[in-house]
């Protein structure tokens, strides 16, 4: 299935490249004011990952200054909550019925936000379909997470160490993992190709070399346990964070700024 995909893909883009072939009067060329709005995605992701990875394309906008001059602005967001199930030993029951095979529900919600964007100033050249640009721009970046578990045996004196989905760590179970938003701020240099298939409608590539510092913050646990007889609960820092510098290229639509190669598509208005 994924090879199949693989292939469409392939023979669409190079049916579509000859359509339309310029005829007189046609105007392929966006003027001062033209809005162009549309999508991206990595190249990976098209021909490698579709099936075992598909992400949802960035989105972009451009609006031209002057015929050659364009600002341009991409946006992705990647957000997820997800909810596991694992079914668990009822310990209370058990006690009245060793041999018995009655059981709870323990969950696990997994809470994850990111987004990322790009402001852009682009300069074009050529006048046939086929045009090339280059240009600076700004990169913006940020993220964080959680991880929150509920369990159904309680724990008390009695019975300290509960049936559980997962491990214990020193006698205490995990309650909640968080991660503090970790920012990303940078900007470079770019440099790519358009091609208009039709008078108002374009693909393209974009590659990009940028310096990006990254800003981490804490990372956290709560956990429970039985300390003296009494159920304890422990907020504890685990990371505390840190920063990064990198020197790295980009993508077009990049998400969380690991794109390396990245094509768009663009209807100009």
């Amino acid at each position: 299935m994924k090879n199949t995909i693989k292939i469409f893909l392939l023979l669409l883009v190079i049916s579509v490249l000859p359509m339309q072939a310029q005829t007189a009067g046609d105007d392929f060329q966006p003027h001062a004011g033209t809005v162009a709005v549309g999508a991206s995605a990595n190249i990976s992701n098209l021909f490698i990952n579709m099936a075992t990875d598909p992400q949802v394309p960035s989105l972009c906008a451009r609006y031209y200054l002057r015929d050659k001059t364009a600002i341009r602005a991409t946006f992705g967001i990647n957000s997820s909550n997800r909810l596991d199930k694992y079914n668990v030993r009822d310990d209370a029951a058990f006690v009245n019925d060793p041999l018995g095979n009655k059981e709870v529900i323990d969950t696990k919600r997994s809470i994850t936000s990111s987004y990322n964007t790009s402001l852009a100033l682009q300069q074009y050249f050529g006048e046939s379909k086929l045009r090339g640009f280059v240009g600076v721009q700004g990169l913006y970046g940020a993220g964080s997470g959680s991880v929150t578990n509920s369990f159904a045996n309680p724990m008390n004196a009695i019975n300290p160490t509960p049936s559980i989905y997962t491990n214990y760590s020193s006698g205490a179970r995990v309650l909640e993992n968080r991660t503090q938003t970790i920012y990303s701020v940078g900007g470079g240099v770019i440099a790519g190709f358009e091609y208009f298939m039709m008078p108002r409608l374009s693909i393209g590539g974009e590659i990009s070399l940028n310096a990006i510092y990254t800003k981490a913050g804490q990372t956290s646990t709560k956990s429970e346990s039985v300390v003296n007889g009494e159920v304890v609960t422990t907020d504890k820092v685990t990371g505390a964070g840190g920063s990064e510098m990198e020197i790295k290229t980009l993508g077009y639509g990049h998400r969380d700024f690991n794109n390396q190669i990245g094509v768009y598509i663009m209807y100009h208005f």
